[in-house]
């Protein structure tokens, strides 16, 4: 497997405090990842210390396959951007001299691709308006152009929808879809909108208490999140006996109920059960989404 980040017994204590407790992450090249966790789970922790704006207490990360312990890490930190916090950009500048000003600091002979790069992030219309006029989804937007002057292999994100309208989280959404497809960007974001999320990623790594406590890819998610027909019945053995005669997909969830995966014909399935001597007591659809996987995955909780 090609991962372009890893993290090995990772760790940041704070005094007696263990922010982050031997968290091992594997972000496999071209992924969109999705970090999830509550308030405090310990998200922008583990991205401040992958960016090196903080030391981990121990443990120990790679990125590009280079240790964090290596003299190379900084060329390879080179390779990435991240937005942390809030976009650090000029609020008194327009779009475009907020690009030209990163250009300068990275060193670029030129401006050339200036254009594109707002084109790309959307904002190709108001280069020439001030950043301070903009809204919340526009200055996102624009941080992320700021990221992408560097032209990185991996960006960081965190919390990039926080606070903005559906449209605005809409279109970073889709920016971030084209950005990861047609540049071949890896991007890890940290993100409380479950339901946004689950609408770009492909690998999800839950975080709590400090400690990952699953890895996922999306397939594997939307595999164990299928819609299914909930069964209760007066009688758990004839149900089995009837549903593995049809060949039916099933989970047992209870003593007396359980989960049918699949289309079936609910008449047949009654009468079949009802010549075994079998009622059934309760019948609904379920569907699991990616925000009630995460609440029985931690057991519930304020603050997702």
């Amino acid at each position: 497997m090609d991962y372009i980040l890893t993290t090995s017994n990772l760790c940041k204590r704070y005094g007696a405090v263990n922010v982050l407790n031997n968290i091992s992450i594997h972000v496999e090249k071209g992924a969109i990842y999705g970090l999830i966790g509550k308030n405090g789970a310990g998200k922008t922790t583990l991205i401040r210390v992958i960016c090196g704006l903080q030391y981990p207490t121990c443990g120990e990360y790679s990125i590009f396959g280079v240790k964090n312990s290596d003299r190379e890490i900084g060329s390879m930190r080179r390779r990435m951007g991240a937005i942390v916090d809030s976009p650090a950009i000029y609020l008194n500048m327009t779009a475009e001299e907020n690009i030209k000003q990163q250009y300068c600091i990275l060193g670029r002979p030129n401006f050339d691709g200036i254009d594109e790069l707002l084109d790309m992030v959307g904002l190709s219309d108001v280069k020439k308006k001030k950043a301070s006029h903009f809204s919340l989804g526009m200055r996102q937007r624009l941080g992320i152009a700021l990221v992408l002057c560097g032209d990185p292999d991996l960006i960081l994100l965190d919390e990039p929808t926080n606070g903005i309208d559906p449209q605005g989280i809409i279109q970073i959404r889709e920016m971030l879809i084209r950005l990861n497809r047609d540049k071949q960007i890896t991007i890890i974001i940290s993100s409380h909108i479950l339901g946004e999320l689950s609408k770009m990623a492909t690998h999800y790594g839950f975080i709590d208490k400090g400690s990952i406590i699953k890895e996922i890819t999306a397939a594997e998610i939307e595999h164990s999140c299928r819609k299914c027909m909930s069964v209760k019945v007066s009688d758990m053995t004839s149900l089995i006996k009837v549903m593995d005669a049809g060949g039916m997909e099933y989970r047992i969830t209870s003593g007396n109920t359980a989960d049918i995966y699949g289309e079936h014909n609910i008449t047949d399935m009654a009468v079949a059960l009802k010549n075994e001597g079998c009622n059934i007591l309760g019948l609904s659809e379920r569907d699991e989404t990616l925000e009630s996987y995460y609440i029985n995955l931690i057991g519930g909780g304020k603050n997702v």
